[in-house]
């Protein structure tokens, strides 16, 4: 029964904006892949640090791990991905690498015009980039789908 709504909705989405349902798809397991990972790394992040772990090293350990499995996930479940392993790992550390970067340059230039509450530049910077990784993942790192 979940499958058949979940398909109905793909193609009522996919009828409205025109795109593929197999992109909408992949859209959709790219969102659910990152919403879940980072809900789950906040809870490892906070049981890191109550269980006597400094904030600093238990970001960190949060970071390597979130990195890994978001890899992992990405090249099979996103995109299906049957590029060389190495290849991969290094094209997508680099399009992290970049991500990190652009969201605190994003960050501060829409913090500093004073035009949107810091909570809601946080949110712009972490849609803006979204896209941007999306991209670079699908035309660069797994591009052989």
């Amino acid at each position: 029964m979940l499958k058949d709504i979940y398909r109905s909705s793909l193609e009522f989405v996919s009828s409205k904006t025109g795109l593929p349902s197999q992109k909408l798809s992949q859209i959709l397991r790219f969102l659910m892949v990152g919403g879940g990972l980072n809900l789950a790394l906040l809870g490892l992040v906070f049981g890191l640090e109550q269980s006597g772990f400094g904030y600093d090293f238990a970001l960190l350990i949060t970071n390597i791990v979130g990195l890994f499995i978001n890899y992992i996930l990405n090249r099979t479940f996103v995109f299906g991905s049957s590029g060389r392993v190495i290849r991969t790992a290094a094209l997508y550390a680099l399009t992290y690498a970049s991500v990190y970067v652009l969201q605190l340059g994003l960050y501060r230039v829409i913090f500093a015009t004073d035009l949107f509450h810091e909570y809601l530049a946080i949110i712009l910077t972490v849609g803006i980039t979204a896209i941007y990784a999306y991209i670079m993942l699908e035309k660069v790192v797994f591009p052989d789908k």
